[in-house]
């Protein structure tokens, strides 16, 4: 059975064996092959030189690049993407402010990043386009946004991380595993970050902390006593805390999906430590002008008590004590003020023909003169 297959490289050896042995001419030769003779020149050279030749195509690669990065800045390079995860512009930052020389362009360093196989193919953690990240707070703790990041497991069981990041300097104060999302145990989480970096005039979060009825939440019952303004979203529009949104999607591609720990909370809580320090203390932040955020962040002046102190009201102010059940009494009617004021005081300001009720400086009800009217005492308004 005849061969089928006659590969380029046995073109070219038949072709250099008829020429050497058979005295086929190098014109000749280079017309059946369809090439030019300076091609044929070529590897007649090669088999002269070596008998045993393949006559493959060799590497185009040049022998000397005398603009190619030395080595240790590639190594560098390498380095804090293999440690942290960078981009090429951050790498170039960083590099910058440690005073590499001579320092190459980003375009490089993503050549470099090319060459060594170390871009990721992996989609960047998708992040809602409409993120209200653009407004800034003008100064460190006048605005902390907090949330709960999605579900991640740790040592085979399900936690859900609480996040607290100031607004005007990005500088992220917590990321904590919780295996419960809700108020118990965040707010020790909470709690435990005024001690440390004292008290912001408001916190900003989306609808899950807020009360949608008559009242308060118990979340804001207790900012509001420690001086802090409660802010809340929209119910399902996770756009407004936008800056901690956004640092999920940091946290989802530099610690989950890439050298986080999961095995045990130990290890989890070490990783995490250390991407912590990294993201407040190093990384270039597009925002803040390729910053660390600590470049921004200063503690507050204003330190946590020992505990939430009662809500204190000017004297002569007409005054009520909330019930158990959440109502106070005024004028032999029952109004709802909410659960979450249960056995706090709440402040009442009469107008002309409105009734106003204060939770220290919150506005929790106005309601008509008119309304409370031709009403039993047990009635509720």
């Amino acid at each position: 059975m005849p061969w089928k297959d006659f590969t380029v490289q046995l073109q070219r050896q038949s072709l250099c064996h008829r020429i050497l042995n058979e005295g086929l001419s190098v014109a000749a030769a280079a017309r059946q092959a369809g090439v030019s003779r300076k091609t044929i020149y070529k590897f007649l050279a090669r088999k002269r030189a070596d008998p045993a030749a393949s006559l493959e195509d060799q590497s185009r690669r040049p022998r000397v690049s005398p603009s190619r990065s030395e080595t240790s800045l590639e190594e560098a390079v390498l380095a804090l993407r293999d440690r942290h995860r960078f981009g090429a512009r951050k790498i170039h930052t960083l590099l910058a402010n440690q005073g590499t020389t001579p320092l190459c362009s980003i375009r490089t360093i993503t050549a470099i990043l090319n060459r060594h196989g170390r871009i990721d193919h992996a989609p960047w953690p998708q992040v809602e386009e409409s993120l209200q990240t653009s407004f800034e707070r003008p100064a460190p703790n006048d605005l902390w946004q907090v949330d709960h990041k999605g579900p991640v497991e740790i040592a085979r069981v399900k936690h859900h991380p609480w996040t607290v990041i100031d607004d005007h300097s990005r500088f992220c104060l917590c990321f904590e595993p919780l295996i419960e999302k809700s108020l118990v145990f965040a707010w020790p989480m909470l709690w435990e970050c005024f001690g440390k970096y004292g008290l912001p005039e408001a916190i900003l979060s989306d609808g899950a902390f807020a009360d949608r009825g008559t009242g308060i939440s118990q979340f804001d019952q207790c900012l509001i006593r420690l001086g802090i303004k409660p802010i809340h979203g929209r119910p399902y529009h996770p756009q407004t805390p936008g800056k901690v949104e956004r640092l999920h999607g940091t946290i989802e591609w530099e610690l989950l999906s890439f050298n986080a720990r999961t095995d045990s909370m130990e290890l989890f809580l070490a990783d995490r430590d250390r991407w912590q320090e990294s993201y407040n203390y190093l990384r270039p932040h597009e925002a803040l002008n390729d910053q660390p955020p600590i470049s921004r962040y200063r503690l507050s002046r204003r330190q946590r008590p020992d505990f939430i102190p009662p809500m204190i009201y000017e004297p002569g102010t007409l005054l009520r004590r909330v019930s158990q059940v959440g109502d106070v009494c005024y004028h032999r009617k029952r109004i709802t003020v909410g659960r979450a004021l249960a056995r706090q005081q709440v402040k009442l300001i009469e107008q002309s023909n409105t009734l106003e009720i204060y939770f220290g400086p919150k506005l929790l009800r106005v309601i008509t003169l008119d309304s409370l009217a031709g009403k039993g005492h047990n009635q509720i308004v």
